[in-house]
């Protein structure tokens, strides 16, 4: 399969703590998660404490669900994009399934579509 991209179409936002175990990697302890769907996948970004050593992003073939960690400062950022800009995709490789990206579409500069003006 290689490349392909997912456009999410819904997300869940949860603050509090937990833990997530990537394949391969110690559990990383997160304070803030996104759980983002689209296209029969979800997209689960966990944000942990600057000090945290993170996995690498990771790809479930199996069950299409996919893995990020990310620093805490980036929450807002993550919020922020799901929010404010559309479309929104994650881009998956199968050959190297720690290659992900969590990103917007093609967007016009000074678009606005998060203005109130």
């Amino acid at each position: 399969m290689a490349k392909f991209n997912i456009k999410l179409e819904n997300y869940v936002v949860d603050l509090g703590s937990g833990s997530l175990e990537f394949p391969g990697f110690s559990a990383v302890r997160w304070n803030a998660r996104i759980r983002a769907y689209g296209e029969g996948y979800e997209l689960t970004i966990v944000f942990a404490k600057a000090t945290e050593d993170y996995p690498l992003s990771y790809f479930d073939k199996e069950s299409k669900h996919i893995y990020q960690a990310f620093d805490t400062a980036r929450f807002s950022w993550c919020v922020d994009l799901l929010r404010n800009e559309g479309p929104v995709f994650v881009f998956v490789d199968t050959e190297q399934p720690s290659d992900v990206l969590f990103t917007t579409g093609f967007e016009p500069v000074g678009e606005g579509e998060g203005s109130t003006e």
